[in-house]
């Protein structure tokens, strides 16, 4: 066996690390045999391996002195086999890239969600505040009720209303009699025309007025119905604008009783920088493109439903270089609200021959960035790659690999051109996975 030093001692505590060295615990070899290999060994480390090696001998020569014979916690240099083993690094592989695959293009954008509608809930009749049936803030469904005018001023209207109507159809009915009486005498020249055509007009102006009495009717029954007000469409209910008693009239200032938020569907707002526009078909974007859009949350997560682009501007923004566009989501659960901020993920368009690897794989210099992969010979060969953006813990390889290459992915620090490399036996290797829909394209 080589020669063994103790390393008991602060100087050898650094030399344990080099690589052609390894860790031994205790050994009895003689230390004088020791000191001599070992000074031969580091000698050819330079003058301070050279010195490391003297006081090495020079404290197992006194320790052999005194009669030490057992010398605590050694280390010895490693044979040529040992050597050779050293040189082969254990490394985790993927299982090879699977085949050229399709890159989604994608672009990011921060974007504000807006509301679909708001609508001003206002009175439509004057009269006292009498009832609110909906407690603030509440979703409400279309045409349920949240108001109550007094009904009693439009009762009396009504009742007015219908009167008139009848007073008006007793007074056609009189003027048909007349007209029938009178025609059979103007024909026998018993009365003159001028009676029967007079006769024929007052029958005519009563069949106006019981058109102007029905309609007075209907106007009668419509300010009663707007006497309950009801919500023109489903959504989330505002905070009400006057309380119980008040006296509401049907002026702007004082109209107003609340309004209603429809929040199902939402809009997202955002604009895309020509940038990003440049990794998408067309250089651009328009409502007949298939995109998918996809809302992401400042904590990571992201919205469960996909939306719809339904506006994209026709020109770009000349002062700030972007395309103004809308998407739309469905909210059934009202998850989102009226200007939240969000990151708009949109992915149109595909690229092909793109290979997804472990970020930890991808090795960046000064040049460029670097993937080792094994060769047939079982030895690392250093690839240059042209990458795009992360998707998770991936990186997106846009040119550099091959179909089938193994990628190292750890122990990279131990790693050189040519060096062989023998596949550690970790069931929890990472693998490289081909490309997926929705990655992002440079």
């Amino acid at each position: 066996m080589p020669t063994c030093v103790c390393i008991g001692f602060p100087p050898l505590k650094r030399c344990c690390r080099t690589p052609d060295l390894a860790w031994h615990g205790s050994c009895a070899a003689a230390a004088g045999a020791t000191a001599a290999a070992l000074a031969s060994s580091l000698s050819g480390r330079g003058t301070r391996g050279i010195r490391t090696a003297a006081a090495i001998a020079k404290r197992l020569c006194n320790n052999r002195a005194r009669g030490a014979s057992n010398a605590p916690l050694f280390f010895e240099e490693h044979s040529a086999h040992a050597a050779k083993q050293e040189h082969h690094v254990g490394a985790k592989l993927s299982p090879g890239v699977n085949g050229r695959c399709a890159l989604r293009a994608c672009a990011f954008h921060r974007g504000a969600t807006h509301r679909v509608k708001q609508v001003e809930v206002r009175a439509r009749v004057s009269g006292i505040l009498q009832k609110q049936f909906y407690r603030e803030g509440d979703p409400v469904k279309e045409g349920a009720p949240l108001f109550e005018i007094d009904r009693a001023p439009y009762e009396v209207a009504l009742a007015q209303a219908r009167a008139q109507l009848a007073q008006a159809t007793a007074q056609v009915e009189q003027g048909r009699r007349e007209e029938a009486r009178l025609k059979p005498l103007v024909a026998d020249r018993a009365v003159s025309r001028k009676e029967y055509d007079d006769a024929t007009s007052t029958r005519q102006f009563a069949e106006a007025a019981i058109q102007q009495a029905n309609a007075a009717v209907r106007q009668a029954e419509l300010n009663l119905s707007y006497t309950n007000v009801t919500a023109p469409v489903a959504g989330i209910s505002g905070r009400a604008e006057h309380s119980i008693g008040t006296l509401i009239t049907t002026d702007v200032a004082s109209s107003l009783l609340t309004t209603i938020n429809q929040l199902t569907p939402i809009w997202v707002r955002f604009s895309l920088a020509e940038t990003d526009l440049a990794k998408l078909p067309g250089g651009r974007l328009s409502r007949a493109t298939p995109v998918d859009v996809q809302l992401v949350f400042p904590d990571g997560s992201t919205y469960p439903t996909r939306g719809r682009l339904n506006f994209a501007a026709t020109a770009l923004d000349a002062r700030l270089g972007t395309q103004q566009l809308r998407a739309e989501f469905d909210n059934p659960r009202e998850q989102l609200l009226p200007g939240q901020f969000v990151t708009v993920r949109i992915t149109a368009g595909e690229r092909d021959n793109v290979f997804l690897v472990p970020q930890a794989a991808v090795v960046q210099t000064e040049k460029a960035y670097l993937v080792f992969v094994v060769d047939a010979e079982g030895k690392a060969q250093a690839r240059p790659v042209k990458t795009g953006d992360w998707i998770g813990s991936d990186w997106v390889i846009m040119s550099g690999l091959n179909t089938g290459d193994r990628v190292i992915v750890d122990n990279l620090l131990k790693v050189r051109p040519g060096v062989p490399v023998t596949e550690a036996p970790a069931a929890s290797a990472a693998p490289a996975q081909p490309a997926s829909s929705g990655a992002p394209a440079k």
